[in-house]
């Protein structure tokens, strides 16, 4: 698989879009609208354990979704083609 640049950009600013909305959220107010977030994940709270007696496993998934982060992704989405249209496949 051959990863190009215009890929690479795209991750990149995908990736740089949620540290950013995370930076917003850790500074903002908890209870302002851009500071609220949402916990997903498989079991909320607790990861899900199977005792094989031998082996322990844990498994776990959480997600944290915050207005910030959404509204950063939206913006990376939209300069994307702005930035695409200038890098050499």
């Amino acid at each position: 698989m051959k990863i190009t640049k215009k890929g690479f950009t795209f991750a990149t600013l995908i990736i740089s879009a949620l540290v950013i909305g995370s930076v917003i959220i850790n500074f903002s107010n908890p209870n302002s609208w851009i500071g609220t977030c949402v916990e997903l994940g498989i079991s909320n709270g607790e990861p899900l354990v199977i005792d094989l007696i031998a082996i322990k496993l844990t498994f776990g998934l959480t997600l944290n979704v915050g207005v910030a982060h959404i509204v950063m992704l939206i913006i990376a989405i939209i300069v994307y083609p702005f930035i695409a249209k200038n890098i050499d496949s």
